[in-house]
């Protein structure tokens, strides 16, 4: 009976640390998603953008296509449709020329959730020759509907 306790007692202080491990990594994610609304949301850091990993802060000529696409394409994987049209206004803004895969990850993002006319706006705003996928993707978005 002693050995079960114990047993049953070590497994729960594993169990507490395993809880606990998850709920600070939970809360350090939490706080550097507010920080990264903190950063995109307000308009006298114009000069910083946060990207890729979010324990960094890059300059905007610092932060590449490849960075921009796998943040966009985390955001969409999240359902973030806003954050993912942030993040192509930016990129606007600083004047790289997103890669259709990005045109396509922010359409479907907002196809996704039912946001059509931004999915539209996104398609006639593309800066590169829409692809046959693209085309795809808004038709699918408005298919969903």
């Amino acid at each position: 009976t002693k050995t079960t306790t114990t047993t049953n007692s070590i497994k729960t202080t594993k169990e507490a640390t395993e809880s606990e491990k998850t709920a600070n990594a939970e809360e350090q994610r939490l706080k550097k998603e507010r920080a990264l609304t903190r950063l995109i949301d307000n308009p006298s850091l114009k000069t910083t953008f946060w990207i890729g990993d979010t324990s960094q802060i890059l300059s905007k000529e610092e932060a590449t296509l490849q960075k921009y696409s796998k943040y966009i394409t985390d955001h969409k994987l999240k359902g973030e449709w806003k954050t993912c049209l942030k993040l192509l206004n930016e990129m606007h803004r600083a004047n790289i020329i997103p890669s259709p895969s990005i045109y396509l990850n922010v359409i479907i993002a907002c196809g996704d959730r039912g946001a059509l006319e931004s999915c539209l706006r996104v398609f006639r705003s593309t800066k590169v020759q829409p692809t046959t996928v693209i085309y795809t993707a808004v038709i699918q978005a408005f298919g969903k509907q």
